[in-house]
């Protein structure tokens, strides 16, 4: 994979997202993006015989789970749900030949592109559920804000390193004082190009898009939870938890992260 064509697609998804508002994921809560697929009107049943291995054969393989998928919802009555399509933003990745499964950015890059067309077609066709789409979309455009901070951070340290580096500045200066930065206006000022062996998709794995998630899910819920005196030890570990994911990510980056209720919230 060329470095120009991993660019074109990182610059192409941040054309289809926004500075965030919030989103996150939790352990006691359901999750914000479920792993279902969309929902597609009902057809004749056709069902087929499940794979069996052949007697001394190779096992059916399965296709590799991607970090996330489409959420779906249930259309109102006498209304039947449409899976969108492919998005221009796959559609691109496609002609680079970036397969969005082997790398966690890209996934969720798609999973905000298509949470985005879904919202859109559920406006369109007036649909109750459209609510609960945008606020899955709202959550995981916020969480993809954090992770292309995080990516970025650590493509400018790469480069450093090989002494390939440009000054980026994180603060704007005004009458009122310093203001950081929206991601987009961050990603603006690097080069058109990620320095060879320092490309962003490259630079973030699974388990940094889970330690964001839950760094947001934590500060999403704690405040809302009640716990009763026996659970106090509980509430305090996952204080603890938080604040240590909050070291970690600004360690990264990542200096604010943007809840309901926090200024910034929903900012389209």
């Amino acid at each position: 994979m060329s470095a120009p064509s991993v660019v074109f697609s990182v610059l192409f998804a941040l054309a289809v997202a926004d500075e965030a508002g919030f989103g996150g994921a939790s352990e006691t809560l359901a999750p914000l993006v479920e792993d279902d697929g969309p929902v597609v009107a009902p057809t004749t049943p056709a069902p087929a015989p499940a794979a069996t291995a052949s007697p001394g054969g190779p096992a059916p393989t399965e296709p590799a789970p991607s970090t996330a998928s489409l959420p779906t919802w249930t259309p109102p009555e006498g209304a039947s749900a449409v899976a969108p399509g492919r998005t221009t933003l796959e559609v691109e990745l496609a002609r680079a030949g970036i397969d969005p499964a082997r790398y966690p950015l890209v996934q969720l890059r798609v999973d905000e592109a298509r949470l985005a067309a879904a919202l859109a077609q559920a406006e369109a066709r007036g649909l109750a559920s459209a609510r609960e789409v945008e606020a899955r979309w709202l959550a995981t455009r916020a969480l993809l804000v954090d992770v292309e901070r995080i990516a970025l951070f650590r493509m400018h340290r790469c480069a450093a390193r090989a002494g390939q580096a440009t000054k980026i500045q994180s603060y704007r200066m005004t009458a009122g004082g310093p203001i950081t930065l929206t991601t987009s206006e961050l990603i603006a000022q690097a080069s058109a190009v990620d320095p060879a062996g320092c490309a962003r998709i490259e630079l973030v794995d699974e388990d940094t898009v889970e330690r964001a998630r839950r760094a947001r899910s934590l500060k999403t819920t704690l405040p809302t939870v009640a716990f009763a005196f026996h659970e106090l030890d509980k509430r305090r570990a996952l204080e603890d938890e938080l604040k240590a994911l909050l070291r970690a990510l600004r360690a990264e980056g990542v200096e604010r992260i943007v809840v309901p209720g926090d200024p910034g919230y929903d900012d389209r």
